[in-house]
């Protein structure tokens, strides 16, 4: 029992981990995803939680610099909060 308790809890620690380092970069496939292909975000840098990028418009091939600052804490509650900078 202790054991099993043991791996449960370093699972869950690694999960929180790789999610609080996951790489800016995929935001670009989502976003991709969800616009059919006429978004994506080039040169991701940053996490998840804290990034910045271009945002391209295809197929025009429009740059926008995007960084973006999302919040973890409403995360729990099923909300999405953060802001995001167009420049």
């Amino acid at each position: 029992m202790r054991a099993t308790l043991a791996i449960v809890a370093g699972a869950l620690l690694l999960a929180i981990a790789l999610a609080i380092s996951a790489p800016a970069s995929l935001l670009d496939a989502r976003l991709s995803a969800v616009s059919s292909g006429r978004l994506r975000i080039a040169d991701a840098e940053g996490t998840l939680w804290n990034g910045s990028g271009e945002l391209v418009l295809l197929p025009g091939g429009t740059r926008r610099a995007l960084v973006w600052h999302i919040e973890a804490w409403p995360l729990l509650r099923g909300q999405v909060q953060g802001t995001i900078t167009a420049e």
